[in-house]
Formats: structure tokens, sequence, C-alpha cells
């Protein structure tokens, strides 16, 4: 156990012992409690009912405050910035690996506190989700895709972008045009009052409409002190929509022999619609690598 933790279990303990509750029955977050800091728990207050409250906690912070609000806009912002950075700099010839280390080295110059996730591919490999960087030199013609984010302060980014190597064929600028479009009009339908179900359900007759496809259950998710954090944007997800939410929109589309499409942004429900917060990168092109 780190000290720091043992230092806040202890201090945890005299709070509870000081409000009379060292004997009451006392809500925990399981899932962010490692079970060496339980067990301590367990032992300095014997008498304390814990109980398993992880899905309070996380229906309270679905709705964020004034300060993670600040939080997460300098998140979205700088992350999208760590990303536009390192696409300015690499050019044919550089491979997968090099992009990763020079976004992830962006944000950390970015006051990040630590990387997230990142998912760097080129070209057909991005068509095999989530899978690992390698030493593959990107090629003209080449869609670069990103899925990447860092933590500041605790709270979690989640950005992706494409960038195309060269010019693109008109298919491959087709395609794009296409799932920017869907983009706008996802981010055009949230509002507070939309059951997030119906929000999956206009992204499904979106994609329907332009002869793409979505390849997965959800297009996105809320996001803060968990990267998914609450609820996916997803057919069963029958939560209403409330002002203040920050939610990931994520549409996708696989190109089969080409590449994965994949536009994500960091969006703040507003009182009437929505903002979005990530706004660096012009995502209405794929970023040109010269």
């Amino acid at each position: 156990m780190e000290a720091s933790e043992a230092v806040a279990l202890e201090l945890l303990g005299n709070l509870l012992r000081e409000r009379g509750l060292a004997g009451e029955r006392v809500g925990i977050e399981e899932g962010a409690v490692s079970w060496s800091a339980a067990r301590r728990l367990e032992r300095g207050l014997p008498q304390v009912q814990w109980h398993d409250a992880g899905s309070v906690f996380n229906s309270v912070r679905l709705i964020k405050t004034p300060g993670e609000i600040a939080v997460l806009r300098r998140a979205a912002e700088q992350t999208d910035r760590a990303i536009g950075a390192a696409f300015a700099l690499i050019s044919v010839g550089d491979t997968e690996l090099d992009l990763a280390a020079e976004i992830q080295a962006n944000i950390l110059r970015r006051e990040a506190d630590a990387i997230s996730h990142a998912h760097i591919q080129f070209g057909v490999r991005s068509t095999t989700a989530h899978s690992l960087s390698g030493p593959v030199p990107c090629q003209t013609g080449d869609v670069i895709h990103v899925d990447f984010g860092g933590k500041f302060l605790g709270y979690h980014s989640d950005v992706s972008r494409n960038a195309i190597v060269g010019r693109p064929s008109r298919r491959q600028a087709a395609i794009y045009t296409l799932l920017s479009e869907i983009q706008e009009a996802l981010l055009e339908s949230i509002r507070p009052g939309l059951v997030v179900a119906e929000l999956r359900a206009r992204a499904a007759a979106l994609f329907a409409e332009r002869e793409l496809r979505h390849a997965w259950a959800t297009i996105g998710h809320s996001v803060g002190l968990s990267l998914h954090e609450g609820f996916e944007i997803a057919a069963d997800t029958e939560i209403a929509i409330e002002e203040n939410m920050v939610l990931a929109v994520e549409p996708s589309h696989i190109e089969p022999g080409d590449a994965r499409y994949d536009i994500e942004d960091m969006v703040l429900v507003t009182a009437d619609g929505s903002e979005r917060i990530s706004t660096f990168l012009d995502t209405q092109e794929m970023f040109r690598i010269r």
C-alpha cells in the first residue's frame, strides 16, 4: 500500500469516528479501493457495515460542477492540440510509434498528469480496433487514426481524429465528409431531456441514410473521473440527458481494406443544446500530412 493511500484511510477512519459513524452503515466505492485498503478499513473500523455505493457515486458524477467543467474543457482542448501539433510534425516514412510518442509527449507538456489511452494506427491496421502501435511507416494514401486521451487532475479526456497522408482519394474524402455530417447532426440533436437511447437511434438512422456502418453498440459515453463514467450512449440506456453532463460522442466507420474513419468530440450539455469543447482541429476535413 502506498503511503498516500494509508494516510487517506487514516483520515477517513478519523472522520467517521468524529462524526459518530464508526458503528453505522457506510457506502464506499468498492471499485476504487484496493483489496489491501478494504481489509485495512475493516480491521480499523470493525463495527462499520460497508456497502458498495458505486452506482450512487456514478449517478452523482454525471452532472459536473463548474470546477469540473473547467478541468474537462481544458483537458479536451489540450488533447486536441496535442494531436494537431503531432500531425503537423510527421511526414511520409514516420511510424505509428513515432506519432504515438509525439502525441503523448505533447499532452504531458500541456500539463496532463498521465496518459489515459493511446490508440494510433495507419491505414488498414486501424480497422482492428485498439491494436497496439508498431514500427510501421506511413505511406502516401494512408488514413491515420488516433483515439487518444490524457488525465488532468484526475479527469479523463477522449478525442479521436483522422489525418490523410497526401491527398485523399475520392472515396476517402466522401466517407469522411459523410461521417463529419453525422457528427454535426448528432451534436445538434443533444439537449436536456433527450433520452440517451434516442440519441443512439438517431445515429443509426444517420448512418443508414448515408450507407455507412457504425460497428459498435455504443456511439459514445459519459466521461469524467473515469473514461466511461456512468453510461454508454447505447440503445438500452434510458437515462435522460441533463445540463452539465459531459459526453464523448464518437461516430465511426470501418472501410474494409482501407481504414477506420472516426470523429470523437467531447461535448458539454448546455441549457438549450450542446457545446463542443474539443475545438482545436477542424473536423470537417481530414488533416493533410504533407
